[in-house]
């Protein structure tokens, strides 16, 4: 509990969560969380981007919460648009199997030009 609570800092009324490499970020409650990533989402400048990316522009926008990128995946994903239109999900590829085939290059003409280069 003391090593979380040391990354947290006050300022006046409002609570900060400090980093080594980071600016102060602004914690915020969950109706602050949601309004933030609807606003980055869909907003004026919003380009209905994925979590990872939306979560990292959260952070460079100088707020924070704990469970931020969990948040931001969930939003994604019950985004009517970003289903719709978002990049297809293919079937992971499988293993290829070897198979040995007697046509076309068994014999005949292919054989002799496949053989001759």
């Amino acid at each position: 509990m003391r090593l979380r609570s040391a990354k947290l800092v006050i300022v006046g009324d409002e609570l900060f969560k400090c980093g080594i490499s980071t600016p102060l970020l602004k914690c915020l409650t969950t109706p602050q969380a949601a309004y933030v990533i609807e606003e980055i989402h869909r907003g004026i400048c919003g380009m209905h981007s994925g979590a990872r990316s939306m979560a990292t522009r959260v952070l460079r926008a100088g707020y924070y919460w704990p469970t931020l990128k969990l948040d931001c995946q969930d939003y994604v994903q019950r985004c009517k648009e970003c289903q719709q239109f978002g990049n297809t999900h293919r079937q992971p590829p499988k293993t290829l199997h070897q198979m040995m085939s007697s046509w076309p290059f068994s014999s005949g003409e292919w054989h002799h030009k496949i053989m001759q280069g």
